[in-house]
């Protein structure tokens, strides 16, 4: 009834009022939809890429019969030789292990010779897998999500973390990005189907 009185008299008018409506509705709801899909599908890709640029740079980094790291991996993606691209790997000898013996440091050449310090273990706990996920503030500001592996290596057993790095601002940028196109897309859409009625 409080809606019969707000709508206007006009039987056409009230039809183009309702289907403009409906299309605002069902167009908000269609692109909440569409961006949860899509974030969940980049999130999903994203966190696989890390992973498995992980387990090759924990198969091709390890000690020498010194006990100094060597070895660099072959990634496949060009952006970790792009200096402070967002897209970094390391590996240190474990700094909480109580043997010294493990020495030497290899990063991606995107870091430019920098580090980016690693999150405190207490407060960001290594899981029963020996892995943790976390974000930290990356060599340009950006945002870095951060997968780590804590891990002995070689035949001494000696500790050491391996860190893979990717462009958390960056992903949120092409995120935000996709969901201004897709409203602009659904905005000339519902403009048009009212231009229709």
């Amino acid at each position: 009834e409080t809606l019969a009185r707000l709508l206007p008299k006009s039987l056409a008018l009230r039809a183009i009022a309702l289907s403009t409506l409906w299309a605002a509705l069902s167009l908000a709801a269609i692109s909440t939809v569409i961006l949860k899909l899509h974030r969940d599908a980049i999130e999903e890709n994203f966190e696989y890429l890390l992973e498995s640029h992980l387990l090759i740079l924990f198969g091709a980094v390890g000690p020498d019969d010194n006990g100094v790291l060597t070895g660099f991996p072959d990634l496949g993606d060009i952006r970790y030789s792009i200096k402070n691209s967002g897209w970094y790997w390391s590996v240190i000898p474990d700094p909480e292990s109580s043997t010294v013996e493990l020495t030497g440091v290899r990063r991606s050449p995107s870091m430019g010779g920098q580090d980016i310090s690693l999150a405190d273990s207490k407060l960001n706990p290594f899981s029963a897998d020996s892995r943790r996920y976390y974000q930290v503030e990356g060599l340009e500001s950006e945002t870095v999500d951060v997968l780590e592996l804590r891990s002995k290596v070689g035949p001494k057993d000696l500790l050491a973390r391996f860190r893979v790095m990717g462009n958390r601002s960056q992903l949120e940028a092409d995120i935000s990005d996709f969901a201004s196109r897709l409203y602009l897309a659904l905005a000339l859409f519902g403009l048009g189907s009212i231009a229709v009625n």
